[in-house]
């Protein structure tokens, strides 16, 4: 990966890297790749700058526990959602303000730029326009989406009717395929039933209490508010 960089880097002034992974193995205990991007960009004569989206925990959990049975043929893929959300700090790291400390500790906080993920955060409510803002770019006409919304999340009825099918004995890739399409094509029908959290007002009040004194301190070092 750091060759790959490298040649980049003798054709382009910036090199923009997008990789979840970079914060999963922060929390999982490998922060030391941090060390060694710091140590390469010392020797090499780039800098860093790390981008980092923060969705809000009942809605990460939500989409995540989505994400999962939407797949299938997955850990968690046939797990309930009330079995899941008892025990969903033993399997996501949502403390945030610990991560990126983490980071910060490597690289130092006037690198890391923190936005809050929701529409109604994004400049001018467009995930595009806000990262382009994040990048200090502006985000013109010359620049063209190809497809306006990737990776559906389930919804309503249909996120358990594809848990249920996940648990089939001897289920194969290619019917999970199928199965998935299907479910996929009943969601798509019924889009009044697409929610962004499977809390209620009150569950989601009640499960953010836990991480409300880390959310302020993000607020106010990262965000400035």
């Amino acid at each position: 990966g750091i060759a790959t960089i490298q040649a980049l880097f003798q054709e382009y002034d910036n090199v923009l890297l997008s990789d979840e992974g970079l914060w999963t193995v922060t929390y999982s205990g490998q922060d030391d790749i941090w060390d060694m991007l710091q140590n390469e960009s010392e020797e090499t004569g780039f800098s860093i700058k790390v981008i980092v989206y923060l969705r809000r925990q009942d809605e990460f959990v939500s989409s995540w526990w989505n994400q999962k049975v939407k797949m299938g043929k997955r850990r968690y893929s046939t797990t309930s959602w009330n079995e899941f959300i008892q025990n969903v700090n033993d399997i996501l790291e949502l403390n945030y303000y610990r991560n990126l400390e983490r980071i910060s500790n490597r690289i130092g906080k006037e690198n890391v730029i923190v936005r809050r993920f929701g529409k109604r955060y994004f400049k001018n409510k467009s995930i595009y326009e806000d990262f382009f803002d994040a990048l200090g770019l502006e985000f013109t006409e010359e620049y063209r989406i190809k497809e306006e919304e990737r990776n559906k999340g389930l919804n309503g009825s249909a996120i358990e009717i594809k848990r249920i099918l996940n648990d089939m004995p001897n289920l194969e890739s290619k019917d999970n395929v199928l199965l998935r399409k299907m479910v996929m094509d009943v969601a798509s029908a019924r889009p009044e039933n697409r929610n962004g959290s499977l809390f209620s007002e009150e569950e989601a009040i009640a499960f953010l209490e836990q991480y409300l004194d880390d959310n302020r301190k993000i607020m106010r070092e990262y965000l400035g508010k």
